[in-house]
């Protein structure tokens, strides 16, 4: 699964790296007002919208693949497997066997310590992406309505994500 992260990664950063290259385009003929363009402008549109839904596919392609084993790569363990090659994981402590007798699946500690990671690394994760526009923004309002000091400190922001993005990247 690295590999396929890796070349999501890969494609998805391709993509936003084609969609700044086209609205860079789209910034040089939108400032000229010749009518001759404007299927020029149409062509770039479109290609913004696909190279934006193909990033975004990549994406959560990259998420889901990596998601999908982060807990159990953290512990240091294989897949909790039952007999019929299920991941427990995710199930409850009281659903039913195949049977359907009611009989309870019995959880051994390691599959309930990995339920309850997945749900604290998801937890984490939904606040990241919750706190981090959030900080975002209290920048920009505290900027005094100075809108260089604002815009400086998100570019500033967003080169330290970009730097960690990359070595994240590279040394995955």
């Amino acid at each position: 699964r690295l590999a396929i992260v890796r070349a999501l990664l890969l494609a998805q950063n391709t993509g936003v790296a084609a969609c700044t290259a086209v609205c860079c385009a789209l910034l040089l003929f939108t400032s000229s007002s010749q009518t001759e363009y404007v299927w020029v402008r149409t062509v770039l549109i479109l290609a913004l919208l696909l190279f934006g839904a193909a990033a975004e596919v990549c994406s959560k392609g990259a998420t889901v693949a990596f998601e999908k084993d982060w807990v159990v790569v953290i512990s240091g363990s294989e897949h909790v497997v039952d007999s019929d090659g299920d991941d427990d994981v995710g199930r409850s402590p009281c659903d039913e066997d195949e049977s359907g007798n009611g009989r309870a699946i019995e959880k051994t500690a390691k599959q309930i310590w990995l339920r309850s990671t997945n749900v604290a690394m998801r937890q984490i994760d939904l606040t990241c992406k919750t706190l981090g526009p959030t900080a975002a923004g209290l920048v920009v309002a505290l900027g005094n309505g100075d809108k260089v000091d604002s815009d400086a400190s998100i570019r500033g922001l967003l080169v330290i994500a970009i730097v960690i993005g990359f070595l994240n990247f590279f040394f995955l």
